[in-house]
């Protein structure tokens, strides 16, 4: 008898964690690695422009109320094309480009930070000003995301958590140290490094304006576009 209780207990706590691993594909968004989508959104053709009340993007019952992927690869809320102000960089790229790879084929596991600042891989992102509300249940410290590329907004790449099935639009800001990332203060946007104090508090705002309060990081280190935290 005991046996056949072990037994029946083990099958349930089995039949559990894969129902838990999965309930983001439940509601056909998310869930895990088996939906990582194959590619990234193609270019809008007919532009959608985000309405003046604000964009809703919970197309069916139980999916997010925030850009998302159905598991059949179908992007959800990527139509505002190329003429969207709130994706508008007046110098595209000016950290340089992401070489880590994309895709399904690169799944990258975030090392911290939040949406002013974070890394994985020896690379910093930052969320979009306007997408930062969509990113409020990511966690920064666990989460696996991937990274592909955005055909209408230049300068911008689009991160997507494979754990909820969300995206937002991210800016590349350079490689990352981790004897740089020394610890954030206070959950605030200033990083203590090496380099000195690095405010971000500014960094998704259209002028990406960053004020560096230390003799070691020079001018010409910015007017050059090399990376913010160099290797």
């Amino acid at each position: 008898m005991m046996k056949k209780l072990v037994g029946l207990l083990a099958v349930w706590v089995l039949f559990s964690l894969s129902a838990f691993a999965q309930r983001g594909a439940v509601h056909g968004v998310g869930g895990g690695v088996a939906h990582i989508p194959e590619h990234g959104p193609a270019p809008a053709r007919t532009p959608h422009p985000v309405p003046s009340g604000g964009a809703h993007f919970n197309d069916k019952a139980g999916h997010p109320d925030a850009p998302h992927v159905h598991n059949n690869g179908k992007w959800i809320g990527h139509d505002t094309g190329r003429g969207d102000v709130n994706y508008h960089l007046d110098h595209p790229f000016e950290h340089g480009h992401f070489t880590g790879g994309f895709g399904r084929g690169h799944v990258w596991h975030l090392g911290g930070g939040g949406p002013n600042l974070f890394w994985f891989g020896g690379f910093g992102f930052s969320v979009a000003a306007f997408d930062t509300g969509y990113c409020g249940d990511w966690l920064w410290d666990s989460d696996d995301i991937v990274i592909y590329e955005d055909p209408d907004h230049d300068g911008w790449y689009l991160a997507y958590n494979v754990r909820l099935g969300t995206y937002v639009h991210v800016m590349y800001m350079g490689h990352t140290n981790p004897q740089t990332r020394n610890r954030i203060q206070g959950g605030s946007s200033r990083i203590v490094s090496p380099f000195g104090a690095l405010d971000f508090s500014r960094a998704p705002v259209a002028c990406w304006r960053l004020r560096f309060q230390s003799r070691r990081v020079s001018s010409a280190r910015v007017a050059q576009n090399q990376p913010l935290f160099p290797i």
